[in-house]
């Protein structure tokens, strides 16, 4: 096996890779690649959408034992932001819940109506919130965009 070298960037147009050898005095190339497809993703209707980030491309380079060097992989994310409307249940529907559970629990006939007084006590105390509440959460995620037009030149 050879040397492997992950390089990642943002960048939103297709790629020319030149790969050169450097001694103190000279300089060669090795290798020429290009890559298709970065500025069909960064074009997308989700990478023009509002809270989508740059395109970010991840190139994956080897280097064999006898010296040769590959580009086995080329990949273009894009993370997308968005918000969500989620419901939460009220204070009163969750204290409903655990007294309900507390019942169920109680194994003689003393313990129920304890647990009968505790579950009074409780709903005297619960403010009228019977609608659950509606929560916006920002999130977010991570769309790949693999490249497979890679050429070596």
């Amino acid at each position: 096996m050879g040397q492997k070298k992950s390089i990642s960037l943002t960048y939103d147009t297709d790629m020319l890779i030149d790969v050169f050898s450097e001694n103190s005095q000279t300089k060669e190339k090795l290798a020429t690649f290009t890559v298709k497809g970065i500025s069909d993703a960064a074009n997308s209707t989700l990478a023009r959408q509002e809270g989508s980030s740059q395109p970010k491309v991840t190139l994956s380079f080897e280097l064999s034992r006898s010296g040769l060097i590959q580009l086995n992989k080329a990949e273009v994310k894009i993370e997308e932001t968005y918000t969500v409307e989620e419901r939460q249940p009220s204070k009163k529907s969750r204290l409903l819940n655990v007294t309900k559970s507390e019942n169920a629990t109680s194994e003689d006939g003393n313990n129920a109506t304890e647990s009968a007084n505790n579950t009074e006590d409780a709903n005297n105390t619960v403010s009228d919130e019977s609608e659950p509440k509606v929560v916006k959460k920002t999130k977010k995620r991570t769309v790949p965009f693999p490249l497979s037009n890679i050429e070596r030149v």
